[in-house]
């Protein structure tokens, strides 16, 4: 069990979730083949993700993580998405824009899931709120999110307490087809993702 224990602090303190722009579903107005008057959507985005944790012992680790996503956006107000990736990773997540003054934005997200590698066993899910400016090809977006997570390594069980954090990134776009966004996270985690997204 002392073998142990360091482990499990480091797999517990590590875990972090890409966001991406809350405001994603009104981002790309266009696609590749579908009109945008079909009131149904379909994109696609690959997501890679790093994440370092600093202990109180002064040392560090860090993760890397590839994920894919399927999205579905409805009435470019509402994103409904499904995550894969590497270690087992999945999880869904939806989006909701709930103001929209001229370039401004307001929306929340929510998304939850799990991990399930040969001696771990992770569930989560993590909510919250963020303002997007439009700003010509560029829209950042400030915002906090709130996360928990249970684990299960080999026969221990662990729960996170709520965390709350902040986080930020910026996409860019030509509001046409294709986007790309980078988004930093932080007193949860430090974590730094970059993503592209295509609508069909």
């Amino acid at each position: 069990m002392k073998k142990l224990l360091p482990f499990l602090a480091i797999s517990v303190s590590s875990f972090g979730m890409p966001i991406g722009n809350p405001a994603s579903p009104t981002i790309l107005e266009q696609g590749f083949f579908i009109p945008d008057t079909v009131w149904c959507q379909p994109r696609v985005s690959y997501l890679f993700d790093h994440t370092q944790v600093k202990f109180q012992n002064h040392t560090h680790r860090t993760s890397n993580a590839q994920l894919g996503a399927l999205t579905w956006s409805i009435r470019e107000r509402f994103d409904l998405s499904c995550v894969l990736g590497g270690n087992f990773i999945w999880y869904g997540e939806g989006k909701l824009i709930l103001l929209e003054i001229k370039d401004a934005i307001f929306a929340i997200f929510g998304e939850a899931g799990g991990e399930d590698s040969s001696d771990v066993k992770m569930r989560f899910w993590e909510a919250g709120a963020a303002f997007t400016q439009r700003l010509g090809y560029f829209s950042p977006y400030l915002g906090i999110a709130a996360q928990q997570s249970r684990w299960k390594i080999e026969h221990v069980r662990l729960e996170q307490k709520h965390s709350l954090g902040p986080f930020l990134g910026c996409t860019l776009s030509n509001s046409k087809k294709i986007s790309a966004n980078v988004e930093w996270r932080g007193v949860i985690e430090n974590s730094f993702t970059v993503s592209s997204e295509v609508r069909f």
